[in-house]
């Protein structure tokens, strides 16, 4: 969400559905700012896709990078992103950046951050381009060689050999882009560093800070959001710093990506002001306080599901029987096998919203908001409103997800219960 300190400028861009970055431009301003003579700290305000960012540039000096070349580029990319003292960024989790979800601002067409998402490894890294800017007593900027120590901006291509696309164009073989600004590392560590990363996903993208070369491709948040992956399959985010938890949520493995990258294609809409289309609709805001009897209407595929009748129910949801002080709870049962029509417990299953331990400690500790998705869950095709319901094979015995449809990363996790009261 915007915050109130973006400027009107800013709010104008996105009314205009100006959803156009010049990083190029941007990079510019940093390097100006980076002369350090100048009396004031230069504010850089610019926006990516539909992402803005405020940020200071830092003072260039001597790299002082500590430890292997790996962990030197590490600091010398995250301190790239530390520039940025306020980011607004509309993704959730790195499933938002997948290019089958798509943000619309305003009447602007729906846009993907990513036009393709890969796992690979660099295997050349070659020298980019060099820029130095005098100050504002003289905004020219010149182009440099890229060793000259008065260079206040590098830009370095790593050439990754593709694995594996997980969504998106395919790709065997591609050039990405990576920007130092200030204080990095000289080039050999950099070449060191960034072929030491190992196996990495990247979610690409054009940049027009390298758009002197058109085969060189960005990546989603300017580099930040490259994804370390180990021997097991599992993703870590050594630049996102504490966003890292956030973005993970649900994605922090390339299986969960794989899942989540054969989700059907989905829009998140915001207003031209930058305001969430559906800010107030969340999972929770379905079920607090908890539904009446008859509970809200299901759909399956599309078409309405009978509600409860003397032949069963298929799926309903209910509050928690009041007579045994439970209902602030909420009841999701369903026929199982799923679809089919249950006359009795035995022919169903219910899972418990009980996030207040009112009915047992067990329910309270099984319910989680925001939870991470097992790899292979799957939408049942059940939907009640905005809210979708999900299960996987691997934990269905113990849990059920609901899901907000437009936001999967607004998401609860309901244990199984179906222990009634006397």
């Amino acid at each position: 969400m915007l915050e109130d300190t973006v400027t009107q400028n800013l709010r104008d861009t996105f009314r205009d559905s100006a959803l156009v970055f010049d990083p190029h431009r941007d990079l510019v301003s940093a390097a100006k700012a980076q002369a350090g003579r100048t009396r004031r700290r230069r504010v850089l305000v610019s926006c990516i896709g539909v992402a803005c960012v405020v940020g200071v540039a830092v003072a260039a000096l001597p790299w002082l990078g500590s430890g292997s070349a790996r962990d030197s580029v590490i600091e010398a990319m995250s301190a790239r992103g530390e520039t940025a003292m306020e980011s607004v960024w509309y993704h959730e989790s790195l499933i938002d950046l997948l290019p089958n979800t798509k943000f619309q601002v305003g009447d602007a067409p729906a846009r993907a951050l990513s036009e393709s998402v890969v796992v690979g490894r660099f295997v050349v890294v070659e020298r980019g381009r060099a820029f130095f800017t005098a100050g504002d007593e003289d905004p020219r900027t010149s182009a440099e060689e890229f060793d000259d120590p008065r260079v206040q901006w590098r830009t370095v291509h790593a050439n990754l050999e593709v694995e594996q696309t997980i969504a998106g164009k395919q790709r065997d073989r591609v050039t990405v882009g990576f920007s130092f600004v200030g204080r990095s590392p000289d080039f050999e560590e950099i070449d060191e560093g960034l072929r030491d990363f190992g196996r990495v996903v990247l979610f690409l993208s054009k940049s027009s800070v390298f758009r002197y070369d058109p085969d060189v491709l960005g990546t989603v948040q300017d580099g930040s959001l490259v994804g370390l992956i180990d021997e097991d399959g599992d993703i870590s985010l050594p630049l996102a710093g504490d966003a890292a938890g956030r973005l993970l949520n649900g994605a922090s493995s390339v299986d969960q990506l794989i899942e989540a990258a054969e989700r059907p294609e989905r829009v998140i809409r915001f207003s031209a002001s930058g305001q969430r289309a559906n800010a107030g609709d969340r999972v929770a805001d379905m079920f607090e306080p908890a539904a009446e009897d008859p509970g809200p209407t299901w759909t399956r595929d599309g078409q309405p599901v009978r509600p409860s009748d003397p032949t069963g129910v298929e799926i309903a949801v209910s509050r928690g029987p009041s007579h045994c002080g439970w209902e602030s709870t909420t009841w999701l049962s369903f026929g199982w096998p799923l679809g089919t029509r249950a006359t009795d417990s035995r022919q169903a299953r219910t899972y418990i919203r009980d996030p207040q331990g009112v009915i047992s400690d067990e329910l309270r500790a099984g319910f989680q908001r925001g939870p991470g998705f097992p790899a292979d869950v799957r939408p049942t095709g059940y939907r009640t409103g905005y809210v979708e319901l999900w299960l996987a094979p691997s934990d269905q015995d113990r849990y059920a997800y609901l899901v907000n449809a437009e936001d999967h990363s607004d998401a609860e996790r309901w244990p199984l219960g179906g222990r009634g009261c006397s």
